[in-house]
């Protein structure tokens, strides 16, 4: 085979990719990285999601109220993280009866809200230089941190590692590797047949003091860290701080172990998880407890404005305007008259002659009957002596006192006011 350029151009190539690739290798190493998986959006949401799958698969029944209206029952757990839990002053009292009846309560953040628990033996108490778990160091091989240079500095590090406590010892093959772990104390009954120590990040600055003693405890560098005490026929348990199971701490060492032998998880057993007072909307919690009334209250509102709306026009058709027959204004009279009577005919027409005044005398109200006379006589022209016989009250006593002429007097005055005629002759009324 006859070798050209181009075979020596592609050795050259090759030559190169090779050195490349052996310089890569020898200047190069290969490590494998732990990548966290971020959290799911249902984590995120509910930070006690992982704790009630947890409470699920060890066989517990779990219940997740949106808030403290109503107890569990005397068998069950009852978790209380809310803040605001005796917001109603009768949840205290209903609470401690609950648990001295025979309730298991665990307040996983009794440090913080002892509001409301004054009845519970227990009390916490905060260092006033607490140190942070990190802080403590896991092995005697870590360098010391350097002195500094002023002596009052000095003295402050002294009281610090005074009051700073030494890793927890190993027991059971728990080692301590960067947090300090806690341990059951001597004297209480372990949670899982043995004592064992647990390893856990959780904060250790406080602690807590129990004034009986105590059915389980875990104690920290400065003390009981979690403790179970009796009270009545029940128990509580408290936590200085927190419980670390929330959001993706319930993964981290011998956190589960913790949680489940602080909410003693038992097959069967109910947990009841209440972190809020979650309360329904206004207009919902109305309807929820009253639906009949707020019906009510809208109907009534609907219709007062519909009543009080601008209209666009009338409610009916205006009828034509019309002058009624002599024969239609006979026979309504006559169906007046007997329906009700001649007496209701004149108190009728003495009503429509007192219309028709008002607005034209002045004062035409507070008259007498014999003024009021006058007074229609003047715009009239009629006789007043007749007109104020006419007008008589009397004269609808009886059927027998009021002559046809009185009422077609009363109706001639009437007319005439309402044309506004003056001096007319008594026959030219308008009919």
């Amino acid at each position: 085979m006859k070798l050209t350029r181009e075979h020596g151009v592609m050795a050259i190539v090759a030559a190169v990719l090779i050195g490349g690739a052996v310089w890569v290798a020898r200047h190069t190493e290969w490590a494998d990285e732990k990548i966290t998986e971020p959290p799911k959006p249902e984590v995120l949401r509910d930070p006690d999601h992982r704790l009630k799958q947890l409470l699920t698969r060890l066989g517990a029944n779990v219940v997740a109220p949106e808030n403290l209206d109503q107890l569990p029952p005397l068998a069950a757990t009852l978790v209380l993280s809310s803040w605001n839990w005796n917001l109603f002053t009768e949840r205290e009292p209903a609470l401690r009866r609950w648990v001295e009846a025979g309730g298991t309560l665990v307040v996983p953040n009794f440090g913080f809200t002892r509001d409301g628990f004054d009845w519970v033996p227990v009390k916490a108490r905060v260092d006033k230089k607490p140190a942070a778990s990190a802080a403590i160091a896991s092995s005697a091989s870590q360098p010391a941190a350097p002195t500094k240079p002023h002596a009052e500095d000095d003295e402050e590090d002294e009281d610090a590692d005074d009051e700073v406590a030494k890793p927890l010892p190993r027991k059971l093959g728990v080692q301590p590797l960067r947090c300090p772990g806690v341990n059951e104390p001597d004297g209480v009954a372990p949670a899982f047949g043995f004592a064992r120590g647990y390893a856990t990040c959780m904060y250790l600055g406080g602690a807590l003091v129990a004034s009986v003693l105590p059915l389980w405890a875990l104690d920290g560098p400065r003390g009981h860290v979690i403790v179970r005490v009796p009270l009545g026929r029940g128990s509580v348990t408290a936590c200085s701080v927190d419980l670390p199971t929330g959001y993706v701490d319930l993964l981290d060492h011998d956190n589960a172990l913790i949680a489940a032998a602080a909410l003693q998880v038992r097959p069967g057993r109910e947990v009841w998880i209440v972190r809020g007072e979650a309360r329904p909307p206004l207009l919902a919690f109305l309807w929820q407890r009253g639906a009949p009334a707020v019906g009510l209250f809208a109907a009534a509102l609907a219709f007062a404005l519909w009543r009080g709306a601008r209209r666009f026009g009338p409610r009916i058709a205006a009828l034509p305007l019309a002058r009624r027959s002599m024969a239609e204004q006979i026979r309504g009279t006559a169906g007046f008259i007997a329906q009700r009577g001649s007496p209701a005919l004149h108190t009728a027409q003495s009503r429509a002659l007192q219309e028709a005044a008002t607005p034209r005398i002045q004062g035409f109200d507070a008259m007498p009957i014999g003024e009021r006379a006058d007074a229609i006589a003047a715009l009239t022209g009629l006789d007043a002596t007749a007109l104020a016989h006419a007008m008589n009250p009397a004269l609808a006593a009886t059927l027998n006192r009021h002559p046809p002429a009185a009422l077609a007097l009363i109706e001639t005055a009437r007319r005439r006011l309402l044309n506004g005629a003056r001096n007319a002759a008594p026959g030219s009324e308008p009919r």
